[in-house]
C-alpha cells in the first residue's frame, strides 16, 4: 500500500493575468500542513478546516475547504495558471486577503 504525505509547508507563487496572458499581479502564499494554516501576502494567517460544502469559505480567521488544507493546496495550484477559468478572479481574492 502506497501512502502518499505532503510536505511539511509549501510556497506557491500565485500569478494573475489578464486575458491575453500578461501578469497582472503576483504574491506567494505559504501553506503550513502540520499546523493546517495558510499564510497571505499581507501576513494574514488562516486556519483551514475541512468542509465539503464549500470549494472554499472565507471566514473570519478560517477558511473552510472541500479536502482540507491538501484540497486548498490543490485548488490553489489549478487557479493559477493562464487559462484557468478562476484566474483572474480568485487569484486576485487570495493575493489581496
Amino acid at each position: 500500500m502506497n501512502t502518499i504525505t505532503a510536505a511539511p509547508a509549501q510556497e506557491i507563487n500565485l500569478i494573475s493575468y489578464n486575458i491575453h496572458g500578461q501578469k497582472l499581479r503576483e504574491g506567494i502564499i505559504k501553506i503550513d500542513f502540520e499546523k493546517e494554516k495558510v499564510i497571505f501576502p499581507s501576513g494574514k494567517e488562516y486556519s483551514v478546516i475541512n468542509d465539503y460544502e464549500f470549494t472554499y469559505k472565507i471566514l473570519k480567521g478560517t477558511i473552510k475547504a472541500a479536502g482540507g488544507i491538501n484540497g486548498l493546496s490543490k485548488f490553489f495550484n489549478e487557479i493559477n495558471r493562464q487559462d484557468s477559468p478562476f484566474n483572474p478572479c480568485c487569484t486576485n481574492l487570495f493575493i489581496e486577503l
